[in-house]
């Protein structure tokens, strides 16, 4: 039986039950193929692209007809480009970094141009281009030609329409089948030239299965989008929410592509947040299907389908799925699964360690990342353990993310048994930092809330962080977050953010999604958030309640139900009530049966946030047991002693002290469950005679303080100024000034450059204020400067020459570039002293550069490079030179060496290795200069390519040679390396003399 007919009859069965009176225009007619197909127009941190095509293409068809207009960097099509370098056939991944990117090249080609394969490309403009769903066409006026492109799941037509004035010639890299015959083929490179006889005006090519006309293919493939995307009728006027809607529909059904009738390109990490449960919740037959090809792989390769991301999220996919009534053998998907994560051998190197300590060590790459989400795969496994099987579970590594919370902070954070990383940047994270996966329990999001200080002081720190953008939404990492508000008892924040979300990050333009689309996973969030429903963590089969996007909504359901989502007014911005049938739910979580039985979803928006509906706060901490003394000394620590009990589970209490009206200082105390704990914080007083203490909302308490500090000199601390300042620019400098006597006292501050006054500062400081002071120099000698406040003094360097820039310049490990930045050798985790020979890395040692602001604080451009000798090819990444995952020069399989500066996400350049490349020394360099990437090898320029704007390159990452600090214990070069450099500007590396003297082996 072939899946492709049953897919027809699940088509034809959504088509006639779609009630009568739809919306007058049809959903594939609200479709942009063009939205998602250039840099986003919103604000985004990990991916900026929406790696989108607009090309022809069926749902989930193995073939997509597509055109690139980039061969390097970010290939793929962007539209802000103006010539198309070839089209591609399939392989494309919707919505992936280059996810427009394909293979199989086709290109028709002028007969007025000489053709190079790898550079030829061909004018066009936007208003000669069409895109529907199914269906492209372009017309290049160069000599006239248009390109058209249809298909179907298992094949694909072009249709070149040439004027008689033209000799047709069209390139392809594999065969094709023509509809006229070529009187010349000719062998260029990477395939074959086919050249036509002038007069012949119309040819198609096909490739795979093609049985229709192209006409013919082009509407049943029409046909088909619309009788999938009509699963959702939406009565109301808000035209160009329709238009992100239906076209955020059409980008969830591209992938996993089906091919013979299996379902290939999985990439859980990506999709089973948002995608599988969509399909679970629209097409449940379309995800049988799926399930039962996720099983096909693991009787192939005896394991669940993985990708390069972290954890196995098959797992949740195929839990969450069964909990939904998705039609499955439990034997064999309970043995598929268990065999995937929890026997031996493990997929992941990483997992023996997991299950002995309960979380990763950050002496593994990405610990926190994969801590996390080996625990979310753990809990799903176990629900299904408990729920399916009626077996016994052990839910201890599911809470896996307490090992790693770090309490003073209530950051998730890398830790090594007793040691946190507290300013980790990126390392210990997957596409994400400390703020992102700090909230990534969604399984558990009432025991993460109480561990990080319970509901108020929670919901108060996630829209904080959002609304300080220290999360923004623009990855799968974070589409629940904002779902969370629900959870501490704060749904009008939930709608709040909803609502923003979608109507500022989402929009039917080319840059219209918030980063990359990942397979159509934010596609989904999108249609989950409009439908007022999300599923918060996949494998429970229950939906968040969050604010619809539209008046009306129909749904139309397996078995002839339909859901309808009504909502009286989408303008508001918060729900007042909902009744589901009718009666008024009290819920902030609705079951997926009782979506799954159809019926009626009834919002009640208005302009006031109402009080949650659902007040649940198992974490009671009482305050009690206040102890100080009554007298205090000056500028010494002084105690005050409380006691905790806690009458519910586990959780973090936040003690704020306030002195004298004014909070100096905080702590959190971790409590266990129905427990007492004694405990103290401390502060420091300067005001003489009374202060007033109070913590939290306890009662006031007064405190003398009889003998203050009298004539004691301003405190000056926190001077900060530009390591590195061309000359002529203006030098920044801040310092703090605090007063330590117990009056209020006016001060006068002066600043000195090389000795000379250049700045006086006057304030006025209460007893033990602080305050930032400001102020500015400008100089135009070249060389090292020194400023000096009281008794604190740094020094900064003022250069005119690009090659005068230099932040670092290593012998052996000395810094001998001014700034003393001296390296590090790292040996089996221990240092080693410096030396003045050529560093050799291997498994066991590398080089580490302690941080520093003038190599972490940079602008927006950068050169780097080094001498190196490799001694071994090694295979996969090996990072030669990098500051984290940020600035790295790479070499790629042994084969290729990699350039990117400011994220892998922006782009990077990447050229072939030259021969003689292992035992011989070679100068590698990477120059970022605002605009471009370059990358020289041997001080000849390899290779090029644009950047999209600057960015700021500052990162707080280590620099390090042989390894990267994002990734221990990997990524490791073998060889020797030399004379490591890092300048602030761009360099012109060839002939110049800044490359040095070749090393002496």
């Amino acid at each position: 039986m072939k899946l492709t007919a049953n897919i027809r009859q699940i088509l034809l069965l959504v088509l006639f039950s779609s009630a009568a009176g739809a919306q007058e225009k049809s959903p594939v007619a609200y479709v942009n193929p063009f939205v998602g197909t250039t840099k986003s127009a919103v604000l985004t941190k990990w991916g900026s692209e929406g790696g989108c095509y607009p090309g022809a293409v069926a749902p989930h068809g193995y073939y997509q007809l597509t055109p690139e207009t980039r061969r390097t960097g970010a290939r793929g099509y962007d539209y802000q480009d103006s010539t198309i370098c070839y089209f591609t056939c399939k392989d494309h991944h919707s919505g992936f970094p280059g996810g427009a990117a394909g293979n199989v090249f086709v290109m028709p080609v002028s007969d007025h141009q000489s053709f190079d394969p790898d550079h030829y490309s061909r004018q066009f403009s936007h208003k000669d281009e069409t895109a529907v769903p199914g269906y492209y066409k372009v017309h290049f006026k160069d000599n006239q030609t248009t390109v058209e492109t249809t298909a179907s799941q298992d094949g694909g037509i072009f249709r070149f329409t040439f004027s008689e004035k033209v000799k047709p010639q069209i390139f392809a890299s594999e065969s094709l089948h023509f509809s006229a015959t070529p009187e010349e083929q000719r062998s260029v490179k990477g395939g074959t030239l086919y050249i036509f006889k002038k007069g012949i005006t119309i040819i198609e090519a096909s490739i795979g299965n093609n049985t229709l006309s192209f006409d013919a293919l082009k509407a049943a493939t029409y046909k088909q989008w619309n009788e999938l995307l009509s699963v959702v009728e939406i009565n109301d006027d808000n035209e160009k929410g329709k238009a992100i809607f239906y076209t955020a529909l059409y980008h969830s059904l591209l992938l996993p592509w089906l091919n013979n009738g299996h379902y290939g390109g999985f990439s859980p990490w990506d999709t089973f947040r948002t995608l599988h449960p969509l399909l679970s919740l629209l097409y449940p037959d379309l995800q049988a299907a799926m399930i039962r090809s996720m099983l096909d792989v693991y009787h192939a390769s005896g394991h669940l389908p993985t990708e390069s991301m972290t954890g196995n999220h098959s797992i949740p996919i195929i839990t969450d799925a069964y909990f939904k009534g998705i039609p499955m053998d439990k034997e064999e998907v309970y043995k598929a699964m268990q065999q995937s994560i929890n026997d031996t051998p493990y997929l992941q190197v990483d997992m023996p360690v997991y299950h002995e300590l309960g979380y990763i060590p950050f002496t593994y790459p990405e610990s926190v990342t994969r801590t996390v989400e080996y625990a979310y795969d753990d809990w799903a496994l176990n629900l299904f353990t408990k729920e399916a099987m009626h077996e016994k579970v052990n839910d201890d590594r599911s809470l896996a993310f307490r090992h790693l919370l770090h309490i003073p902070s209530l950051f998730l954070l890398p830790r090594n048994r007793n040691e946190f990383k507290l300013h980790p940047g990126n390392t210990g994270y997957k596409e994400g930092d400390q703020w992102v996966y700090s909230f990534f329990v969604p399984q558990h999001p009432r025991e993460l809330i109480n561990m990080m200080g319970g509901d108020e002081l929670f919901a108060l720190r996630l829209d904080t962080a959002l609304e300080r953008k220290h999360i923004i939404f623009d990855n799968e990492t974070v589409f629940h977050v904002p779902y969370l508000f629900n959870e501490a008892n704060r749904p009008d924040l939930t709608q709040l953010w909803v609502r923003k979300i979608m109507q500022d990050r989402f929009s039917n333009t080319p840059g219209g999604l918030p980063g990359n689309d990942d397979l159509g996973a934010t596609s989904s969030w999108y249609l989950f958030s409009a439908m007022g429903l999300y599923p918060l963590a996949p494998g429970k089969p229950l939906y968040a309640l969050g604010i619809p996007a539209f008046k009306e909504m129909r749904i139309h359901l397996k078995d002839g139900k339909t859901l309808t989502i009504k909502s009286n007014d989408t303008h508001n911005p918060y729900v007042q009530q909902v009744r589901l049938n009718g009666v008024v739910y009290q819920g902030l979580n609705v079951a997926h049966e009782f979506i799954r039985r159809g019926g009626t979803l009834e919002f009640e928006t208005g302009i006031a946030p109402v009080p949650s509906r659902e007040n649940v706060n198992r974490t009671v901490i009482r305050l009690t047991e206040i102890t100080m003394d009554t007298v205090a000394t000056a500028d010494q620590p002084f105690p005050i002693g409380f006691t905790l009990i806690n009458n519910g589970d586990a959780g973090v209490y936040r003690i704020n002290i306030m002195l004298n009206g004014q909070l100096c200082g905080s702590k959190n105390c971790l409590i266990g469950k129905g427990a007492r704990l004694r405990d103290s914080v401390q502060c420091y007083l300067y005001k003489a005679g009374e202060n007033v203490l109070q913590l939290n909302e306890q009662a006031e308490r007064k405190v003398m303080l009889k003998t203050p500090l009298i004539n004691a000199s301003p405190v000056i601390s926190d001077l900060v100024l530009q390591p590195l300042l061309k000359k002529d620019s203006i030098q920044r400098i801040t310092f703090a000034v605090m007063n330590k006597q117990g009056t209020k006292k006016t001060f006068t501050i002066p600043a000195y450059l090389d000795g000379k006054p250049f700045y006086s500062a006057k304030l006025t400081l209460e007893p033990g204020e602080k305050k930032v002071v400001s102020c500015q120099v400008k100089t135009g000698l070249i060389g090292w400067h020194n400023v000096k406040i009281s008794e604190i003094s740094d020094r900064f360097k003022v250069y005119k020459d690009p090659q005068e820039s230099l932040l670092l310049s290593l012998r052996g490990v000395k810094d001998v570039s001014g700034f003393e930045n001296d390296a590090q050798i790292i040996s089996s985790g221990e240092m080693k002293a410096p030396g003045n020979h050529p560093f050799l890395s291997d498994s066991n040692t590398y080089i580490e550069i302690p941080n520093a602001r003038s190599l972490d604080e940079m602008g927006t451009t950068l050169t780097m490079m080094a001498w190196i000798y490799p001694t071994e090819k090694v295979p996969g990444l090996v990072d030669v030179f990098s500051k984290g995952d940020t600035h790295v020069l790479q070499i790629v399989d042994g084969k290729m060496l990699s350039f990117f500066a400011g994220g892998w996400g922006r782009g990077d350049i990447t050229v072939p290795l030259p021969e003689h490349w292992l035992d011989h020394w070679h100068h590698i360099a990477g120059v970022c200069d605002k605009q471009r990437l370059k990358i020289y090898i041997d001080g000849v320029l390899k290779g090029e390519t644009k950047l999209d704007e600057p960015v700021n390159l500052s990162v707080g990452h280590k620099w390090t040679l042989g390894r990267n600090e994002e990734f221990p214990g990997t990524r490791i070069f073998k060889g020797y390396i030399e004379q490591a450099k890092i300048f602030s500007d761009p360099i012109e590396i060839t002939n110049c003399q800044c490359i040095g003297e070749r090393p002496v082996q």
